[in-house]
């Protein structure tokens, strides 16, 4: 389990995205992924499954959706279809909900949405 945000955040990026700028959202990943998730196995289930959201979705919709009792995913046995929206959508939603949760404008410039987040995980959790 990670120790720190840092960690989190260097597991995420190391994922696939060489090269590229860091994202709050990758940060936010990191959060909800590995340093708010407390067994090892959910760490990985919630990876994956933030994966599927995250994905740039097909012109065609209904075959890009994914059905995570077919995918090892789902320990309920429940059918639950991810359909991808794309990383701006999942940044753009979280932000909404954080912003809603805790009654305050988040700034979605300069990073202060990572701290927000945060924060609002906390008050969550």
């Amino acid at each position: 389990i990670p120790e720190t945000s840092r960690i989190a955040r260097n597991i995420v990026m190391s994922q696939g995205r060489k090269g590229m700028d860091n994202e709050p959202v990758d940060d936010f990943k990191g959060l909800v992924c590995f340093r708010y998730t407390l067994n090892e196995d959910d760490m990985y289930r919630t990876f994956d499954r933030w994966d599927d959201l995250a994905a740039e979705p097909s012109p065609s919709s209904s075959s890009s959706s994914v059905d995570l009792a077919s995918s090892g995913g789902d320990d309920s046995g429940a059918m639950a279809i991810i359909q991808p929206v794309g990383r701006d959508i999942v940044s753009s939603a979280a932000l909404l909900r954080a912003s809603a949760s805790l009654r305050t404008k988040i700034r979605s410039r300069g990073g202060d949405e990572v701290y927000e987040w945060e924060r609002w995980l906390r008050q969550e959790l």
